[in-house]
């Protein structure tokens, strides 16, 4: 998951340059700014009408992820199963390790998707906010897992 916190910083950027240059379409700053290496005419020459109309259309946001109590993790079955034994023989065992290299596949995609959807990522408080987390989880560490 990208800095949440480079959005504020961009738009106010942006809002200066823009400001500057107000007969400037969106897409024509943009691509001057970012000076890609292929022509983006599509971009460079669309109306800003046609942008605003469009993102009046655009889908909303999800709900904001840094409040709220859960997440969601979408897996195909398969992911699911192969996960599931992984963690099942850990259960068994008290041992990780990877049998099967779709088992190494199915957590690089848990770790992709949680990646997504975790904010705390990026904060500079995530050591202590791990910390918390596993209090949350499990608040008596003196206590043995079944």
């Amino acid at each position: 998951m990208r800095d949440p916190t480079r959005l504020d910083r961009m738009i106010e950027r942006l809002r200066e340059l823009w400001h500057a240059q107000p007969d400037m379409r969106l897409g024509q700053l943009l691509v001057n700014v970012i000076r890609p290496g292929e022509p983006c005419p599509r971009i460079f020459y669309a109306e800003d009408t046609d942008t605003e109309t469009k993102l009046a259309k655009y889908p909303e946001p999800v709900a904001d992820r840094t409040t709220g109590s859960g997440i969601s993790l979408e897996l195909t079955r398969s992911e699911a199963l192969v996960l599931f034994e992984f963690v099942n023989r850990f259960t068994d065992t008290e041992q990780l390790t990877i049998e099967h290299p779709a088992e190494t596949r199915v957590l690089w995609s848990v770790c992709g998707l949680l990646e997504k959807q975790l904010v705390e990522l990026f904060d500079p408080a995530r050591v202590e906010l791990v910390a918390q987390a596993r209090a949350t989880v499990q608040p008596d560490t003196s206590e043995e897992l079944p």
